[in-house]
């Protein structure tokens, strides 16, 4: 008996790939689909928590951010001084899935900016339990302009700062998870930058 009633539940393998057992494939997909439906769930291991997102107000990181605020995350979203709009505009939206969020800006140029991200994180939201390492810059120097100093900047804000930042995180949080985001530039030759 107890076969037969797991054998009417979705699998996993299911669920990621959007197919019930006798579903048809062009019926609406997502966990909030299923949940509607009395399907059985996983309890959300997200929910509750507070994640920190660098390079939060534009591109991946703002998807990243959206993404874990609809799984009920609340998020620290962090960004240069000069995207405070972007900043605000993502905390709004994040409003509307009932979650919360603060804006801690910093400079990864600048060594006291990233130093003390992780501290001014934990002391606005009480909490940390996620990093998301995803801030990053590409300048446009190629194999015969790049100088040293542009070097060593790209290094310091993609590379160790990230570092000094997981560094923090562990620290102070004990537990929890770090997430390091590459960007797709270097996935192949990029001729434009280093």
């Amino acid at each position: 008996e107890c076969k037969r009633a797991r054998a009417s539940r979705p699998t996993a393998q299911d669920a990621c790939s959007g197919r019930g057992p006798e579903t048809p494939v062009n019926r609406p997909s997502g966990w909030g689909w299923r949940r509607r439906q009395g399907w059985p769930m996983a309890q959300n291991m997200l929910e509750g928590k507070t994640a920190l997102v660098t390079g939060g107000a534009k591109r991946i990181g703002r998807a990243i951010a959206l993404a874990l605020g609809a799984e009920g995350v609340d998020i620290v979203v962090h960004d240069h001084h000069s995207l405070q709009g972007e900043c605000e505009k993502l905390c709004a939206e994040l409003e509307g899935f009932g979650v919360k969020s603060w804006i801690v800006p910093a400079d990864f140029a600048e060594p006291s900016g990233y130093q003390s991200l992780v501290g001014r994180a934990f002391q606005a939201s009480g909490r940390l339990d996620i990093l998301i390492n995803n801030a990053s810059v590409f300048s446009p120097d190629t194999i015969t302009d790049a100088d040293f100093d542009g070097v060593v900047r790209q290094m310091q804000i993609n590379a160790w700062a990230p570092f000094v930042l997981s560094r923090e995180f562990a620290r102070r949080a004990g537990k929890g998870k770090i997430v390091n985001i590459l960007d797709t530039r270097i996935a192949g030759f990029d001729f434009k930058h280093l």
